[in-house]
């Protein structure tokens, strides 16, 4: 950029101080940590001062908790600089924890565009829900707006169409009771160090439940009913997989992560 010497010996020490890297700026990058060569990257990219930084899937190729870390400086970073940034992820605690808005994409079209408690809480289709990591299954609105299903009777406290329905709710806002007799069935139990996940079938129909270790006592051939708070069920038309309520409000502004 035809900068003077002095100017880009100021702006590469201070691209690597903004990401802790002082002390490799005479290292080769093959001598670098997977970590290490991350934050590199990101120091050559705001060293120029762009308006606007892409992240292509940054943090992919890193371990569970090397990813955490980066990606919460990647948001004390951008908190401290203020810039623009498209974040390109798969992983969708990345887009919802770094995201001001976040684009759900599905076969090169945009399924919802929202704010992150948006995208999340009021997915505007089975899609969205799905990928958001809700269980998704059958069942039957009747005319008291209450959804029957093999695994219970939910209502989601707002006015839907009666008949056919698919219904998507996540696995830790649900709860999980016996029950003597029944449809619903636990077929697995995975117990995952914090929290214990409960693979759950019933007329041919799987759902799983999460919750904390050491705080159910059920096991495996148990008959149970699940049910949830009206809030936290979603019902979707079972042809086209909209949304059966009004949809929600769409996001403006820039998008800044893109699942």
């Amino acid at each position: 950029r035809r900068l003077e010497s002095g100017e880009i010996r100021r702006r590469v020490g201070a691209a690597l101080e903004l990401v802790r890297c002082e002390d490799l700026k005479s290292q080769y990058p093959g001598r670098l940590s997977g970590g290490q060569q991350q934050r590199i990257a990101l120091a050559r990219a705001i060293v120029g001062e762009p308006a606007v930084l892409l992240f292509d899937e940054p943090l992919s190729n890193l371990d569970a908790n090397l990813r955490r870390q980066l990606r919460d400086e990647i948001a004390a970073l951008h908190k401290r600089l203020a810039f623009s940034g498209i974040y390109v992820t798969h992983d969708q605690g990345e887009a919802l924890s770094l995201g001001t808005s976040v684009a759900v994409m599905r076969t090169a079209k945009v399924e919802q565009i929202g704010k992150p408690e948006d995208i999340h809480d009021r997915p505007a289709s089975e899609y969205v829900a799905w990928f958001m990591g809700a269980n998704i299954f059958d069942g039957e609105v009747d005319s008291r707006g209450l959804i029957e299903t093999p695994f219970g009777c939910f209502e989601t406290g707002r006015k839907i169409p009666t008949g056919p329905a698919r219904i998507a709710i996540y696995p830790q806002r649900m709860h999980i009771e016996r029950a003597d007799v029944g449809t619903a069935v636990i077929a697995l139990v995975k117990y995952l160090g914090t929290s214990t996940e409960y693979t759950i079938e019933a007329n041919g129909q799987t759902i799983n439940f999460v919750a904390p270790s050491n705080t159910i006592t059920l096991g495996v051939g148990d008959h149970v009913k699940i049910s949830a708070g009206s809030n936290d069920v979603f019902a979707f038309h079972p042809n086209n997989s909209e949304s059966l309520e009004e949809p929600p409000p769409t996001g403006n502004g820039t998008i800044n992560s893109t699942v």
